[in-house]
C-alpha cells in the first residue's frame, strides 16, 4: 500500500487535482463548482477557503504528486470530504485538524463524511440522508410530457428575481432549513441573485402566475447538478415538476452534459419522478450540521 499524506494544495497541483476529481465527477459536483470558473479549476480565495490533498509519496515535486482524496472547507464553515479508499493507520487519517475546528455541516458521499467525523469524534446535531441519483447521456433526451392548458415554461433571466422570490422562499423553508436553523430573507435573496447569474433556471407560469421552478446549483466540468426543485403545493401531482425538470435536463444533454441530483431518502414523491426520468441511483449521500 503506498503511503498517502496531507498536504495543503498548492497551484502547482491543479492538473492532478483536476484528474482526481474528473474521476469522482458524478459525486463530487458540488465541490467542484465551487472551484471551476470560465471552465478551469482555481485556487480557492486565501483566507477565506481551505483546500487539503492527499497525496501518494513518490518524490519529487508538487507537478508530479497523485491525488488521492482531498477535503475542501469553505469561509461559512461547510466540509466537503473526498477520502482515500482506504482508511489511513490511525484514528484521524492524518488529516490536519484544522479542518474540523468550528464546522457549520459536511455534506458529500455518505462513507466519506462519516469517516471525517469518526476521525475528529464529531456528533452533528441534525442528518438529513439522501440518495444520489444521475441520469445517463446514453438514455437520449427525456421525454417532454403534454401540457396543461395555459402552463408556460421560461428560461429564467436576472430580472425574474422578483417574480421568483417567493418560490425560493417557499423552497428553502419546506425543504432546506433543518430544526437547527432559521429562515434569513436576505440570505434567501442574495443565493437566487447568484443563481439567476451563474446557474441554468428555468420556472412554470400557470395562467399568468408563477407556481414552479427548477435550476442547477452546481456546474462541473462535464455535468451539472440540479437542486431547488420546487412546484408550490396547490399545484402538485398535476404533472408540472415532471415538464420543468424534463425542460431543464433536455436543455442540458443538448449540451452533451449529464445531469445528476441528491434526493431525500424519504422524499418518495420526488424520487418517483427522478426515476421516472431515468435517474439512477449512484449511492448514499449526506448532509450533516452542527450548528445553527
Amino acid at each position: 500500500m503506498r503511503k498517502l499524506s496531507w498536504k495543503r494544495l498548492q497551484a502547482a497541483d491543479l492538473p492532478a487535482l483536476e484528474a482526481y476529481l474528473r474521476s469522482r465527477e458524478e459525486e463530487a459536483a458540488g465541490f467542484i463548482g465551487r472551484l471551476l470558473k470560465d471552465g478551469r479549476l482555481r485556487m480557492p480565495p486565501p483566507f477565506r477557503s481551505s483546500l487539503a490533498i492527499a497525496v501518494a509519496d513518490e518524490g519529487g515535486g508538487p507537478g508530479s504528486r497523485t491525488v488521492e482524496g482531498a477535503i475542501l472547507r469553505t469561509e461559512s464553515g461547510l466540509v466537503f470530504p473526498l477520502l482515500p479508499p482506504a482508511p489511513a493507520r490511525g484514528r484521524s487519517e492524518g488529516i490536519p485538524a484544522v479542518l474540523a475546528e468550528g464546522i457549520s455541516s459536511t455534506i458529500g458521499p455518505a462513507r466519506d463524511v462519516g469517516r471525517f467525523e469518526a476521525a475528529f469524534g464529531l456528533r452533528p446535531l441534525v442528518v438529513v440522508a439522501y440518495d444520489l441519483m444521475a441520469r445517463p447521456l446514453s438514455l437520449g433526451p427525456p421525454r417532454i410530457p403534454p401540457r396543461q392548458a395555459g402552463l408556460v415554461i421560461y428560461p429564467a433571466r436576472q430580472d425574474d428575481l422578483l417574480r421568483l422570490l417567493p418560490l425560493q422562499e417557499a423552497y428553502e423553508v419546506e425543504e432546506v432549513l433543518t430544526p437547527i436553523h432559521r429562515f434569513e430573507a436576505g440570505a434567501t435573496r442574495a443565493g437566487l441573485v447568484r443563481s439567476l447569474r451563474d446557474q441554468v433556471v428555468f420556472w412554470a407560469s400557470l395562467e399568468g402566475s408563477p407556481v414552479a421552478k427548477a435550476g442547477t446549483n452546481a456546474r462541473a466540468f462535464t455535468l451539472d447538478q440540479l437542486g431547488g426543485i420546487y412546484v408550490a403545493p396547490p399545484y402538485r401531482r398535476r404533472g408540472i415538476g415532471e415538464a420543468l425538470v424534463s425542460t431543464l435536463v433536455g436543455k442540458l444533454e443538448a449540451e452533451g452534459r449529464e445531469a445528476v441530483l441528491f434526493v431525500k431518502t424519504l422524499n418518495e414523491a420526488a424520487f418517483a419522478l427522478y426515476d421516472g426520468l431515468g435517474f439512477q441511483v449512484l449511492g448514499e449521500y449526506r448532509a450533516d450540521y452542527f450548528g445553527g
